[in-house]
């Protein structure tokens, strides 16, 4: 029902995206939010959610980006979430790793976000430096 709302009341150019935990895309229970994520995106509905800013904390790998788009979710539509909390330098050297193997094997892929920007591994000091390695990959 919001889902239709928003685009009587905005359009269906309006941007609308969700932010799952990785299991819920990875199996098709149901959610946090109460929901089937798998149901709403075959549905009607389904149509107009433009990606989903999936929350892989503590599972950010290849294989779970794989998971999920086996499971029947487009690699456009996926956006890897990382929580900078995580990583120090060696961890996140491993994530630049996991990213390039997703972009090698699904070059549709939709990217990364970093939940803790201002905290953003390498240098929590300036994460801008996240920016600048994750465009790399």
């Amino acid at each position: 029902m919001l889902i239709n709302c928003l685009v009587r009341d905005f359009g269906k150019e309006f941007t609308i995206t969700m932010a799952p935990v990785s299991p819920t895309l990875i199996s098709d229970g149901g959610s946090m939010a109460g929901f089937n994520y798998k149901e709403l995106y075959n549905s009607n509905e389904g149509k107009y959610i433009h990606w989903f800013n999936t929350q892989c904390y503590y599972s950010f790998s290849f294989e779970t980006y794989h998971s999920i788009i086996t499971n029947g979710y487009p690699p456009e539509k996926i956006v890897m979430g990382m929580e900078s909390g995580q990583f120090d330098e060696y961890t996140f050297s491993e994530a630049l790793n996991e990213i390039k193997k997703i972009k090698n094997k699904y070059p549709s892929f939709a990217g990364v976000y970093d939940w803790e920007y201002l905290n953003a591994p390498p240098d929590d000091m300036d994460p801008s430096n996240w920016a600048l390695l994750i465009k790399k990959c």
